[in-house]
């Protein structure tokens, strides 16, 4: 997936810092839908400790609330996780509308 030509709108912004796939990781306990799966970080929310990741295998992306625990969640509901089938659902339904809320300020 090719995401170097996304435009990301404030708060959102690209980021490739693999310190939060690692954070994820940490995170999420065997029952977790994002347990063991080949991610990629595409962008992170400035205000928040929102993230969004690319599923790699399946092609789909995951918008996820890190907790910053530093170790294992034991509920599979921590680390929040909203999937998505697209990049571009995702920014319709999520970034847009986070844009719109974040001029209000």
């Amino acid at each position: 997936m090719n995401l170097e030509k996304a435009n990301f709108l404030d708060p959102w912004q690209p980021s490739l810092l693999e310190e939060f796939i690692l954070e994820l990781r940490k995170e999420v306990c065997e029952d977790h839908v994002l347990y063991n799966k080949d991610l990629k970080i595409v962008a992170r929310r400035r205000d928040r400790d929102e993230y969004l990741f690319w599923l790699i295998n399946e092609g789909n992306f995951a918008q996820v609330h890190l907790t910053w625990r530093g170790s294992v969640e034991p509920d599979p509901f921590w680390p929040v996780t909203e999937l998505f089938d697209s990049f571009e659902i995702w920014a319709d339904t999520v970034m847009k509308q986070d844009n719109l809320k974040y001029g209000d300020r």
